[in-house]
């Protein structure tokens, strides 16, 4: 994970989504064009939030569809 981290913000991808479905969270990067690093969205995203894309305009994925509970 921390290769691809590396080599995304190398590379100047806009936005970096790490999704771990078993805690349910969003950790969810931005690139800064000042700096040409990623910084983080501070908290991580829970099934109670939407992402929203901030490169593609109107993209919100309310998270709570991602995260089913499947504990049934």
């Amino acid at each position: 994970m921390k290769d691809k981290f590396e080599l995304y913000e190398e590379a100047g991808v806009l936005e970096y989504w790490i999704v771990d479905p078993e805690h349910k969270v969003v950790h969810a990067y931005h690139l800064s064009r000042d700096t040409g690093k990623f910084t983080a969205v501070i908290p991580a995203l829970t099934d109670e939030d939407t992402l929203t894309s901030i490169v593609f305009e109107g993209l919100q994925i309310p998270l709570a569809t991602i995260f089913t509970n499947d504990d049934n």
